[in-house]
């Protein structure tokens, strides 16, 4: 108890700290300068250094130490305030750790360093004019407005594409919580990317506790918090596991009833949670109508549509080796584009894992060489030759072959025609050869 009262008294600082920009820090940073205070992990000395500059002490709580995620559990050094940080009075608070300058290995992403926030919240709290000054007298000027304004503009700064900026405005908000949204797009097309971006968005603005996202899967258990993004993710596989009523066995019906609970978790706790479906288009279609209830929560999807082809060749070159960037010449980037429009939609891989894959494959080559075709041309007068008869079908072929040959042109060219009814239909008797002509 002696102990408690010695670290409430007040104290006569040798200096004043201005607290520059403290209307500028970030919530999250706010928060966890907050939780640092609270926890009595730092201090501030009473005098200067011989330099000029105010010294906190803290107990390691810094990322660099690794325990600054840790901070809302308690964690602390045995209370030994070990550890300085040095900053002159009149800097600003609004910064980052100078560490980060020189290396990105273990500091925190936090836009700025919550010590030295921290240090002034304790200067303020423990000075022996502090009943005048609180700390969170700051915070009384701040209207609604200025936090969204402040959001806004670090929404500005992570130059997310506009649907999904236009998405995440209403959260800059700070009485908005909560997002349920679905990423729709096949694989490779960034949509990981997107939604980590998200993650540390909200992160800067407070919303989560973390920028890291929790991946579930809806055949798993899992428990959803209020200051994480969670993205839901191997939809198909709990596709797969609900129309699987073949098998009889204790286990299954233990499974199938654990994937009707975690939908119930979906569907009953999802106000106020960060949840973001990643998944295919038809595989959202599915899902959607496993519970009536889904299509209402989950009513915002963001489409990632597939990369062109001259996009693949860009993320195919930044991935090969020096050596294979240097041998590459106009029209062997020419040639590449040729051979993904021949071949793209045979491999079983899309978008960035493609560029992925053939970037490997000509690594492991001593010049620009590509995997075999896929692709195997068969022109229409080599596939009419081993049909006998229905010239008047032959012709319509060759008509439509023209015409999309066109199409394709002028798709190219930036030009769009109207869109045509191709059906056709094959009429005649059983035994027609109706089959083979399809």
């Amino acid at each position: 108890m002696e102990e408690n009262k010695e670290e409430q008294m007040l104290i006569d600082f040798k200096f004043d700290w201005t607290g520059k920009d403290y209307d500028r820090i970030a919530p999250n940073v706010k928060e966890t300068a907050k939780k640092l205070v609270e926890l009595n992990l730092v201090k501030v000395n009473k005098e200067l250094d011989e330099n000029g500059n105010i010294i906190i002490l803290h107990t390691g709580v810094c990322k660099k130490q690794g325990l600054i995620e840790s901070i809302s559990r308690g964690i602390v050094n045995d209370n030994i305030y070990s550890f300085k940080f040095s900053t002159n009075p009149n800097s600003s608070l609004n910064t980052i750790c100078k560490g980060r300058d020189e290396s990105k290995t273990n500091f925190c992403k936090m836009l700025s360093c919550p010590i030295v926030l921290a240090g002034y919240i304790w200067y303020l709290k423990n000075r022996n004019d502090s009943e005048k000054q609180i700390v969170e007298e700051f915070n009384s000027n701040e209207t609604d407005n200025d936090v969204y304004a402040r959001n806004y503009n670090e929404l500005k700064k992570m130059e997310l594409d506009s649907d999904i900026e236009e998405f995440l405005v209403p959260l800059a908000q700070p009485s908005i919580k909560g997002l349920r949204c679905a990423f729709i797009g096949e694989e490779g097309t960034g949509k990981d990317g997107a939604i980590k971006k998200v993650a540390e968005y909200l992160y800067r603005i407070g919303k989560i506790s973390t920028d890291n996202v929790t991946n579930i899967n809806l055949t798993s258990n899992f428990v959803l918090q209020d200051d994480k993004l969670y993205s839901v993710v191997e939809i198909q596989d709990y596709l797969d596991a609900i129309t699987n009523n073949d098998d009889f066995s204790n286990s299954a019906e233990a499974g199938r009833k654990a994937n009707r609970n975690n939908i119930k978790k979906i569907i009953n706790q999802a106000k106020g949670k960060y949840i973001i479906i990643n998944c295919t288009p038809l595989e959202l279609k599915k899902f959607l109508t496993t519970n009536a209830k889904l299509p209402y929560i989950f009513d915002t999807s963001i489409y990632f549509k597939d990369y062109k082809d001259e996009r693949i060749l860009q993320m195919f070159e930044e991935n090969l080796p020096q050596y294979h960037k240097n041998i590459i010449k106009e029209d062997t980037k020419k040639t590449l584009l040729e051979y993904l429009e021949r071949n793209r939609k045979y491999f079983p891989f899309k978008n960035e894992d493609l560029s992925l894959f053939l970037a490997g494959y000509v690594s492991r080559k001593n010049e620009i060489q590509l995997p075999r075709e896929r692709y195997e041309e068969t022109t229409l007068d080599e596939m009419f030759s081993n049909l006998i008869g229905m010239n008047n079908v032959k012709q319509q072929i060759t008509e439509l072959n023209y015409f999309l040959k066109l199409q394709k042109q002028l798709e190219k060219l930036g030009k769009k025609i109207p869109s045509f009814n191709l059906h056709m239909m094959f009429l005649g008797n059983p035994g027609t050869r109706k089959n083979n002509s399809c």
